[in-house]
């Protein structure tokens, strides 16, 4: 490594509809010009998932699961 190198910051890509500067959440667009998101996995629940580390439930349900040891069956989680 060498002393004093400089940092390139890396810029993130935006969306590809004209005029929109939001970053790229899925599939080359923002989350307003339509990325899809996916819901929590607990069937009445609406809120988004926060992805397969969290198990695709939102971070309430992951902390219910998976920090207190409430069992899913009582959560409603939905079967695969």
């Amino acid at each position: 490594s060498s002393v004093g190198a400089a940092v390139v910051a890396r810029s993130k890509s935006t969306c590809l509809v004209p005029e929109c500067t939001n970053t790229i959440a899925s599939q080359g667009h923002c989350v307003k010009h339509g990325a899809p998101q996916r819901k929590c996995s607990v069937e009445w629940c609406n809120k988004n998932s926060q992805g397969g580390r969290f198990h695709f439930m939102c971070k309430r349900h992951y902390k219910d699961v998976f920090v207190l040891k409430i069992e899913p069956s009582q959560q409603g989680v939905k079967n695969p």
